[in-house]
C-alpha cells in the first residue's frame, strides 16, 4: 500500500462507500473489519479511543470492538472514515497527488 498509494485508491473508495453508507446496513463486525484492514488506522482509532476527549471515564481500550462499545458506533465510524482519508492522503508523494486524493 505504501509503495503505490494510487493503486489502492479503488480499495479506499470501496471502504469509504461501506462506511459512509446507511449505518443500518453496516454491522458492528463489518465496521471493525473495515478499520482493521489498515493497521495504522486501527492503531490511531484505538489511540484516540483512549484519549480523554472521547473516553472521559478512562476505560482502557485495546481492541476495535472495545472502542465501538465504549465510544459508540457512530463516533468510531466517522473517526475511522476521517483517519482513513487522512492516512491515504498523507501516503501520497506530491502535493498534486494529495489534492487529487482529497478531492
Amino acid at each position: 500500500m505504501r509503495s503505490n498509494p494510487i493503486a489502492c485508491l479503488p480499495e479506499i473508495v470501496k471502504l469509504m462507500r461501506t462506511l459512509s453508507g446507511d449505518s443500518s446496513q453496516v454491522s458492528v463486525s463489518e465496521l471493525a473489519e473495515v478499520i482493521q484492514q489498515d493497521p495504522i488506522v486501527l492503531a490511531k482509532v484505538i489511540s484516540v479511543a483512549n484519549s480523554i476527549g472521547y473516553n472521559p471515564n478512562a476505560v482502557p481500550v485495546t481492541s476495535i470492538h472495545q472502542a465501538i462499545h465504549v465510544i459508540g458506533y457512530e463516533r468510531i465510524r466517522s473517526l475511522g472514515m476521517s483517519l482513513m482519508l487522512i492516512e491515504q492522503t498523507s501516503r501520497s508523494q506530491s502535493a498534486d497527488e494529495q489534492r487529487e486524493m482529497a478531492a
